[in-house]
This record gives structure tokens, sequence and C-alpha cells, in this order.
């Protein structure tokens, strides 16, 4: 899990940026609503079928209130990859990295 920290105040704002950040890169929402919500792509028959080669990738997001007067991406892996084996999970943790990495510049 990590947390992000952002300045902005209007949590409906910032779930919109990274719910179109989201959908940008290929992604839906597949569970919950913009601010707390399950992100994901590809087909998870197909994960469990096939394994590592298929792309299947899940992450939470939850954007909350913070102490600071600003708002918090909680970002978190909502599968573990394990059913692709170690190239699955490999992957997913590259995934994870490359997502994280655009929440912190949105």
């Amino acid at each position: 899990m990590v947390v992000i920290e952002k300045k902005v105040q209007d949590a409906n704002e910032l779930a919109d940026k990274v719910y179109m950040m989201f959908v940008s890169q290929g992604y839906k929402l597949e569970e919950g609503t913009k601010l707390r919500g399950v992100y994901g792509n590809g087909s998870a028959v197909a994960r469990a079928l096939v394994g590592g080669f298929v792309k299947r990738n899940k992450f939470s997001v939850n954007i909350v209130q913070n102490a600071n007067n600003g708002l918090n991406i909680i970002f978190d892996k909502a599968m573990s990859g394990f059913s692709g084996g170690v190239i699955g999970m490999s992957k997913m943790d590259k995934e994870f990295s490359r997502l994280q990495q655009m929440l912190y510049y949105l």
C-alpha cells in the first residue's frame, strides 16, 4: 500500500482526475465509486487459465481527507498476481510502480 498526499481539497475533482488517468491507461472501474473503487484491466478468467502471459491487473484506490487539509490517495494492489506465477507477480509489481508514479504527478 502507498499513500500519496495531495494538496488539493476537492475530493470529487481529484477522483475525476484519478478516474481519467486509469481510463486513459486502459483500465475500467470494476467495483465501487471514483472515491473508493477498484480499477482493473484484462480478463480474470483468461489469467486463471493461461497464467502470467495474460494481461490482468487490479488496483484499489481510496481518496480520503488527511490531517493537513488536503487529500490522500491510498493506492494498493487488489490482487496478488500469484495466479500468473512468478511472471504474473513481476508484471503486477512493475505496473503498480508505473501507476504509482503517474499518481504522484497527477
